[in-house]
């Protein structure tokens, strides 16, 4: 029994460091989700303007496009490698944006581009490994002047529907971080009321006995030694308290029970003495 009680009992201590671990658990968590989310809205916030800033370069790299393949035709052989470095550069944002287009409008406008350039490339390679121009070379170079054009409008019409479908997309990613926010605010409101209720709890338990210990140390200064033991709680610490309080009243009530047994001893020898001087007394008179 004593041991199943023993194991029943906790410690204040534990408690304590239990209720404090356990906060600033809540309180890391709670930081470490809104930092998350927080940096994930920037970083998604970054990228949109990253898209939007080189889909906008589209339009002028087009024009810059047919401004230097015309030139080459003109016999500028230095604005060829400008060429290529066009259409390098619009490669590159085109592949770069593809992950984050998700909008079917957008996706269309994409597509549109993609396939323009692709086809402006490839025309503008066959014009240029012509050994000479005939006829069917400025049907094409006319063709590909007019590409240029229509490719230039939908590219903007492709940087218009991003800007649109980022910036919905950004303000749902503020409202699903709000919601996440709340639920941390509630959350957190909720574990500050279970601890309150909790340590009401664990300090009415210790409060009591506090009381306990108080009342019987009253009742002992004033010589009531008849008092009953206090009651051993579910701490270790006070049952320590308790159960020397409980020793000490036990012992000075021995203590007590000893020096009465040693008076009464010391009343009848004295008695006893007493009776034994009148004896002597009256076998002293007899004598005489």
């Amino acid at each position: 029994m004593l041991k199943r009680k023993t194991s029943m009992e906790h410690s204040i201590r534990f408690r304590f460091i239990s209720i404090f671990i356990l906060i600033i658990i809540i309180m890391i968590i709670s930081f470490f989700v809104s930092f998350s989310r927080q940096n994930m809205i920037k970083q998604r916030y970054d990228r949109f303007m990253i898209n939007n800033k080189n889909l906008s370069e589209i339009p002028l790299k087009v024009d810059q496009l047919g401004y230097c393949f015309n030139n080459y035709l003109k016999g500028d052989k230095k604005a060829l490698d400008q060429y290529f470095l066009l259409n390098k550069q619009i490669d590159e944002i085109l592949t770069s944006i593809r992950p984050d287009i998700r909008d079917d409008d957008t996706l269309i406008f994409y597509r549109s581009v993609s396939n323009m350039h692709d086809y402006q490339r490839n025309l503008a390679d066959d014009l240029v490994s012509r050994p000479g121009l005939n006829f069917h070379s400025y049907q094409d170079i006319s063709y590909l002047n007019h590409l240029y054009m229509y490719m230039n409008r939908q590219s903007q019409l492709l940087s218009l529907t991003y800007l649109d479908y980022s910036t919905l997309e950004y303000a749902n990613l503020l409202e699903r971080a709000k919601q996440v926010d709340r639920g941390i605010y509630i959350l957190v409101i909720v574990f500050g009321f279970v601890s309150i209720i909790f340590a009401s709890i664990f300090s009415k338990d210790i409060f009591e006995t506090i009381d306990d210990l108080s009342a019987a140390a009253k009742l002992l200064s004033a010589a009531c030694w008849d008092i009953p033991d206090i009651k051993v709680g579910k701490y270790r610490e006070l049952n320590s308290v308790a159960n020397a309080f409980n020793n000490m009243k036990k012992n000075i009530k021995e203590y007590i029970n000893e020096l009465s047994k040693k008076a009464e001893i010391e009343i009848q020898l004295n008695k006893e003495k007493l009776r034994n001087a009148e004896k002597d007394r009256l076998l002293k008179e007899s004598q005489l």
